[in-house]
């Protein structure tokens, strides 16, 4: 009897989807350390910083639908070709990237908005 599951290679969509997911979570924490550093106390932020901090959380907004939509159709394609595995990798990529896009539309929700309107 041989091993089927040994031959099985995990689905590069659904590898490419948790990969997506979490590059996110780098950027937002990495851009919440670059934040919480404060300005430079010898004067404002140059414009280069205010376009980083706007790569930092724009980005990560714009990559969480291509994570969900890379995941799914991994998950399309690993129930089709028994040939592959990975479905827990899909399966975890599309949850991080949900996750993630309602926490965006919360924290966005909550201290955005009433930002704006206190101006």
């Amino acid at each position: 009897m041989k091993d089927t599951k040994a031959k099985r290679k995990i689905h590069p969509l659904a590898t490419a989807c948790f990969i997506i997911s979490l590059v996110p979570v780098v950027l937002i924490a990495f851009g919440y350390e670059f934040i919480k550093s404060g300005p430079d106390p010898r004067g404002p932020f140059p414009e280069e910083c205010h376009m980083i901090m706007i790569a930092l959380y724009i980005i990560p907004f714009f990559a969480q639908p291509l994570g969900i939509l890379l995941g799914i159709s991994s998950l399309v394609h690993i129930r089709i070709r028994h040939s592959y595995c990975g479905k827990g990798f899909a399966i975890a990529g599309i949850i991080i990237s949900t996750a993630l896009i309602v926490l965006v539309i919360v924290f966005v929700k909550i201290v955005f908005i009433p930002a704006l309107w206190l101006r």
